[in-house]
This record gives C-alpha cells, structure tokens and sequence, in this order.
C-alpha cells in the first residue's frame, strides 16, 4: 500500500501500489482521485501547510486501503487476527533444521505493519506475533533498548523465545548492552527457549529475578565458541541463582559441562559439541530421560580418568563425530545402550573402532536399525562380521575412504549372494535379512556390473525369505563420458520397472543430476527400454 516518507531537499515524496486503483468502473476509487489532488497541493505548499495536509493524506491512504484490500480490514478484527498469527515465527530449535528465510521469518510482525495503519493496528494487538526475540550485545543504536521493551510488551504475558548474540569481533559489551540484558532478566520466568550465542564471561550476567518462583525453560542452546575453533571456554557460568531450569532440548558448544547449571533430568534431546569423553559419559549417568543425542568434535578424556562405565536404558538415536579413532574407542568402551535403535559414526577419516562397536553391540543386545559409517577407514571382511551383529538392521549407509582396505566387490557379492537363503539355513545366520535401504558413498568408481544382481532374483520379490531391499544409492566420481555404458542401462531398467529405486549421484556434479536418468535421456531410453533415437556401439 502507499507509504510516504519526507525528502527534506525536495518536498515529500509518495510509494505507490505497482498497479494503478482502478475500483471505480475501471478508474481510480474517490479516496486515490482526492489522495492524487492533495499530493499535488503538498508539493506546492509552504512547509507550515505541510502537517495538516499530511494528516489529509494519511486519512484517505487508510481509506484507500480499506478499499483495495476487501479482505483484511472489512472481517471481523478476530478473523483477521487469526489469519495473522499464521505469520508468527516458528523458527526450529536445532539451526540445522532452519529455512533459508528464517532471518526474513522472525520480521513478520514488522512486515505485517507496514503495510498501513490498519493492519498494523491488528498486527500490534496480537502477542503471539511478538515472542521470537532477537537481539545483539554490541548494537551501538540508541533505540535498541528502547525497541526491545516495546517488543516484550505487545507479547503480554505469553512465553518467549530469546537469542542473543555478540559479534565475535567486537570489542566488549555495547553501552546498551547492559540494559538489554537487565530487561531480559525481568522477564526470566517467560523464557521457554533460550539462545546464548555469548562469550562464556557474559553469560554470568543473565540471571532470574529473586522473586522468581519458577521457570519455563524447554529449550536452550549456549554457544561460547568461534566457528573456526574447537576449544572449551572455561570463562564463565550459565546459574540462575535461586532456580534451576528443566530444559527438554539442549545445545553445547564450547561449554564446559560443569560450567552449566541445569537439572538433566528432563532432557530427552542433546546436542553438544567439544566434550571430553568423560563429560560424555558424566552426562549419559545424568540425563536418565535422554532418547536422542549428537555428540561433535569429542576429545579424549586424559587429564584425569573417564567415571564408570554407564547403561542407559532409553537412548534410541546417536550421532557421534569424535576427533580421532581413540576417543571413540574411549567412549564406546565406556557406553552400554540397549534401547538403541540408529547409530551414526565419524572417525574424521581415521580407522573405524570395529572392535569396540562389536562389543557394545553385544553387551546391548540393541535391534539396532538404521547404521551409518562416514568418513572412516575400514576392512570390508570386519565391516560384514560387523553387520552380521545386526539382524535388525533397516538403513545402512556407508562411506569408505579407502579402496585398498574395503572391497566394494567383496561387500556386493556377499549382498548378492545372500538375497534368498537357503530353506536349511538357519535364520540366526541370515545376512542383513531386513536390509530396505542401502546408500554407499566411495571416492573411486564402483564395478557397474555388480550393482543389479543385490535385488536379484527379480520374480522373487515377494517371497517372504527374501530380503526387503527397496532402495539402493550409490555416490561416486562420474564415469568416463558422463554416462552409464548402454548395456548395463538396460541390465537396471527391469529393476525400476518393478517398483525398486536404483539411483546413481556423482560427487563432482549437481545433487540433483541422477545419473540413471540421465542416461536414459541421453540413450533415448523410454519407460520399456526400447531406444526410439539412436543405437550406440
């Protein structure tokens, strides 16, 4: 809609519409055809005719879009609220999960209002527009605080989502700093998530008030680190003096684990990053609730000795990136999970702990059912031995490093080979007997010959001996000429024709060129497999 902003140098100057009103039997509405007179009297009057023709203007721009826009401004304001409070952030607690537009997302509130007067009435009557809170420690704008305490009142008295920031450039606290966070702290008891994204001396500053009788923290993510660096900040202490929060989801990075005073007995999701081990296993004894967990960047326990060993009944999902090959070795030694059902693994291109996994495998006894293996080295012989302590197992991905060590021929041929056991086999040696979804990712091309013959036999599928294998991805360096050769296309065709995916993605190319399909566009390869273009020798 039309808003207007002053050009001292030039008189007033007006935004309008791309599209030309043309309410009126296909001519401007009353409200625009005088809006167009005043603006002509505007720029020809003296400066102190100005405000009251300004006012004139203003009037009949709110009239003017109470006519274009029929839909907002002539429901019922309750109608219209409702359709506004679709507009409210819902920004995911895990940044991971953020959209592109997140930063765009949490500005709705202000969008919303500057359309005109009406609707920026109904926008600021609505507190659920206003509990997404962002702000930075280092704002040098005079008005920041005053923006904020604003911001926190149109919310009323519905929980808030707070993230707080600083450059990492900056030098210090801002001057405003101190009272952004004192007001912050008034409304301590309000927090239902809460972003630290703060050198670790700052977070001492952020306390409830001592009236405070409770919390609502669920959510809460401290972040003390530079992203270039992986090292623990021993500065500073997350308390909140008289009241300790019970959050559900918790993110770490850069913190130690007993600078953070929270109770660990209602979390059931954590993400934490530059742990020792012995910090990991401390958190396992403690967080009793815990069904999923990602471990990042986790170091060696050597200073001083890792707690005893721990079984955690509820761990379903865990995701572990580890600096070297020992520090998994250290935590896996030290970890019995019975509940486990998905396990994630990076060794940081050093050699996968296949011992240790098999271990903890068998005192578990977990129905483990989705295992990947990234960025690791290991043998194709102990990774199957390994496989064979997993019965259960739906979702397997794996990506070797080394071609000398793992045998992609090797693996496919066992695959292959056990696709339909044998009627005297016994069931407790049948090899990845569940097996519905496979994703291999390899720094070398793979031996194409072997790739169809692991849904064999094809007029098998439904027998109930037979393993479930659905899907089957494979990640590599393109092939020579870009394409898969003709005849080993038509080798995957009767695959895809009976319902299973093959698909084939190369590393240095689009995520989204298939390389399957794109040899079929490229042979003239229809649905049936007969060429109608060309016949490649």
């Amino acid at each position: 809609m039309n808003l207007t902003s002053s050009d001292y140098s030039g008189g007033p100057t007006f935004h309008r519409p791309p599209q030309s009103c043309k309410l009126a039997n296909g001519h401007p509405c009353y409200s625009c055809v005088r809006m167009k007179g005043i603006e002509l009297g505007i720029s020809e009057a003296q400066w102190d005719l100005l405000p009251n023709l300004m006012e004139q203007h203003r009037r009949l721009r709110t009239e003017a879009n109470k006519m274009h826009n029929p839909l907002i401004l002539q429901v019922p304001p309750e109608v219209a609220s409702i359709i506004f409070k679709f507009c409210a952030p819902h920004v995911p607690f895990n940044p991971e999960d953020r959209s592109e537009n997140w930063a765009i997302d949490v500005k709705a509130p202000l969008v919303l209002g500057a359309v005109c007067r009406g609707w920026r009435d109904i926008a600021w009557s609505i507190p659920q527009l206003w509990t997404y809170i962002e702000t930075w420690l280092d704002s040098e704008h005079e008005t920041e605080y005053s923006v904020l305490s604003e911001w926190i009142s149109r919310s009323c008295q519905l929980p808030l989502s707070v993230h707080v920031y600083i450059d990492e450039d900056a030098p210090a606290l801002s001057l405003y700093g101190k009272q952004i966070i004192d007001i912050l702290n008034q409304h301590a008891e309000r927090w239902e998530t809460l972003e630290l994204s703060i050198p670790g001396p700052l977070m001492n500053m952020f306390k409830c008030n001592t009236e405070s009788t409770r919390l609502s923290i669920r959510n809460l993510r401290l972040d003390s680190g530079s992203p270039y660096h992986c090292l623990p900040d021993p500065r500073g202490e997350f308390a909140l003096v008289n009241l300790l929060p019970e959050p559900t989801n918790v993110y770490l990075r850069n913190r130690l684990l007993n600078s953070v005073s929270i109770s660990w007995s209602c979390v059931t999701f954590i993400d934490v990053e530059c742990l020792s081990v012995g910090e990991c296993v401390q958190l396992l004894h403690e967080a009793i609730t815990l069904e999923r967990c990602q471990f990042y960047s986790i170091y060696r326990s050597t200073n001083q000795p890792v707690e005893s060993a721990v079984t955690h009944p509820r761990l379903q999902d865990m995701k572990l990136i580890v600096v070297n090959s020992d520090t998994s070795k250290q935590l896996l030694d030290h970890i019995t999970l019975p509940a486990l059902q998905k396990l994630e693994i990076n060794t940081n291109l050093e050699e996968l702990p296949t011992a240790e996994l098999f271990a903890m495998f068998r005192r578990s006894s977990c129905r483990l059912k989705e295992f990947a293996v990234v960025s690791s080295d290991f043998l194709d012989d102990e990774m199957c031995g390994l496989l064979r302590e997993l019965p259960h197992l739906e979702r397997l991905v794996l990506s070797p490093i080394s071609r000398d060590k793992f045998s992609m021929s090797n693996f496919l041929t066992i695959l292959s080979n056990t696709n339909m056991p044998h009627e005297s086999q016994d069931p407790a040696t049948y090899f990845l007997p569940h097996l519905r979804f496979l994703q291999i990712q390899m720094p070398w091309e793979i031996e194409w010959n072997l790739i169809a013959p692991i849904f064999y036999p094809l007029e098998e599928l439904g027998h109930p001996r037979r393993r479930p294998l659905n899907c089957a991805r494979f990640v590599m360096p393109s092939p020579a000429g870009s394409v898969v050769e003709k005849e080993i296309l038509l080798g995957f065709l009767p695959i895809l024709e009976a319902g299973r995916e093959l698909e084939i993605f190369c590393l240095d190319v689009d995520d989204d060129f298939e390389l399957i399909q794109a040899s079929m566009e490229f042979y003239g390869l229809g649905d049936d497999g007969d060429s109608d273009e060309m016949d490649l020798e």
